[in-house]
């Protein structure tokens, strides 16, 4: 082993322009495997940073009148009149959702979080029509703020905390209609609230006139009706852990609801989904085209090599070399290229990444990851070790006196 190490050495030496060739080509193989995968892991998470939560939020209800086969079901007494108040979501009267549903819903491993909520339709109180209020459970904002509104969507004042009772936020276009402004008051049923906020949230499952916490609400429709549940709550808003488990955490909502849920989400998720795996799946097909032309020139190097080397290998054999020591001096040789070219590659590549401007790098605080600078060291060595094998039987097969016969 000792004489193959040295004579793999003396080769290395004595041919410099081909071992830098097979360097080289290491070289840039761990440059590629590291400089490729840590990039598309800084694009990848920007990505899914961007794409993660996109449609990934839900609005589930139960309609107060289903239809089952051929019949129309009623599933609770008679707490909706249609001409006055009562409980709606998406303009439609709804059943009661139960406290034991919503924590069952916020187990499911595809969800972040669930939260009630309550929505009611009450009678204007500045002329003819009705108004829609939503109660939000405000210690959740995982859940509420990607369903209904967000804190960021306040337009002028503050948003609302959990304990406020007399407090509500009222959406742009209704405060505008009805001339209100922060600390105006505003007369729901027979209670007075104040302003805290206008807000402008998007077009959401949850979207209502007027905002307030859920307890508040609850006071409001305890007062209103003669007829309530013990703990009014008609929905649940549901944040899915993202658009990849936005069908499954569906799935587990109609579950858990039963068959005659109704479930109002957004249909983007799907092509958020595409697009990470799009994105993820071309960095990774490039990198694996760009390694495997790398490895086939290395390997075609180290072959060559081997052929040019016939007459040197046909002399080793002759005073006694075993085919074991011929090819332990090639696999010596091949690992040394890859392991050399390997490291610097690795160093390369750590170098370039390092000197990215930060706002390529998308304010990652780590570029280095240790499992891909491993990588990039191990994938030249196995290159190195396949590219050995080869050429190692490539030598096994030459016969000593053909080779002698042609010097």
């Amino acid at each position: 082993m000792k004489d193959s190490f040295r004579y793999a050495l003396k080769e290395i030496k004595r041919r410099k322009s081909r071992s830098t060739g097979a360097v080289i080509s290491y070289v840039f193989i761990a440059a590629i495997v590291v400089t490729v995968s840590s990039l598309a892991g800084i694009t990848r998470d920007t990505t899914e940073e961007i794409l993660w939560d996109i449609g990934a939020h839900t609005v589930a209800y139960i309609p107060r009148l289903t239809m089952e086969g051929c019949c129309i079901q009623t599933y609770t007494t008679e707490l909706y009149d249609p001409d006055r108040e009562g409980f709606v979501i998406n303009n439609a009267p709804t059943n009661p959702v139960f406290n034991e549903q919503i924590e069952l819903i916020r187990q499911s491993p595809n969800v972040a979080d669930a939260s009630p909520y309550l929505m009611f339709r009450i009678r204007s109180s500045m002329g003819r029509g009705e108004w829609t209020a939503g109660g939000i459970d405000l210690t959740r904002p995982v859940a509420y703020s990607a369903t209904v509104v967000a804190e960021s969507q306040v337009v002028k004042g503050e948003f609302l905390d959990a304990g406020e009772m007399n407090m509500v936020m009222v959406e742009q276009e209704f405060a505008g209609s009805y001339n209100l402004d922060v600390g105006s008051e505003l007369q729901l049923g027979d209670m007075m609230y104040t302003v805290a906020a206008i807000v402008n949230p998007p077009l959401r499952p949850g979207k209502a006139n007027i905002y307030m916490s859920l307890p508040a609400l609850r006071e409001l429709v305890v007062s209103r009706l003669d007829e309530y549940p013990e703990d009014p709550i008609n929905a649940v808003l549901v944040e899915s852990r993202g658009a990849k488990y936005h069908e499954a955490a569906k799935a587990d909502i109609a579950h858990i609801l039963g068959q005659s849920s109704r479930i109002s989400s957004y249909g983007c998720y799907q092509p958020g989904v595409l697009a990470m795996g799009i994105n993820e799946n071309t960095a990774w097909t490039v990198t694996a085209i760009v390694v495997l032309c790398m490895l086939m020139l290395a390997m075609k190097i180290q072959y060559s090599s081997v052929i040019k080397r016939r007459f040197d290998i046909g002399v080793l054999k002759a005073i006694g070399w075993r085919d074991r020591n011929v090819i332990s001096q090639i696999m010596i040789e091949a690992l040394l290229y890859a392991t050399i070219g390997g490291a610097t590659g690795v160093a390369v590549s750590y170098g370039i990444i390092f000197l990215l401007p930060a706002d390529l790098l998308s304010g990652s605080d780590s570029i280095a990851d240790p499992n891909i600078l491993l990588a990039g060291l191990l994938l030249p060595v196995f290159g190195g070790l396949v590219t050995g094998v080869i050429s190692a039987l490539k030598t096994i097969r030459m016969q000593t006196a053909d080779i002698l016969r042609t010097i």
